[in-house]
C-alpha cells in the first residue's frame, strides 16, 4: 500500500533514461513480478561465451580468509 510503485517508476525512468512502462514492478517480499523480471532477465542479459568443452576458469576479485570459515 504505501510502496507507490507508479511514482517510484517514474522516478527511475527519468534517473536511467527509460520509459515508466519499461521499468517492472517487483517485490520479493510477495513475489509479484518476479516471473516478469525472471523473463526480461533471460532475454536480455545475453548468455556467456567460451568452450564449453575447456576447462573452467574464474578470477576472484576479493577474499577474506576466515580460520573458522577456510
Amino acid at each position: 500500500p504505501a510502496a507507490q510503485p507508479e511514482k517510484f517508476s517514474e522516478e527511475l525512468a527519468n534517473l536511467i533514461g527509460c520509459q515508466p512502462e519499461d521499468v517492472l514492478k517487483v517485490s520479493a517480499k510477495t513475489g509479484v513480478g518476479v516471473d516478469a523480471l525472471l523473463d526480461r532477465v533471460v532475454r536480455d542479459v545475453p548468455a556467456p561465451v567460451g568452450v564449453a568443452e575447456a576447462p573452467a576458469r574464474a578470477m576472484i576479485f576479493d577474499s577474506v580468509y576466515d580460520s573458522y570459515r577456510g
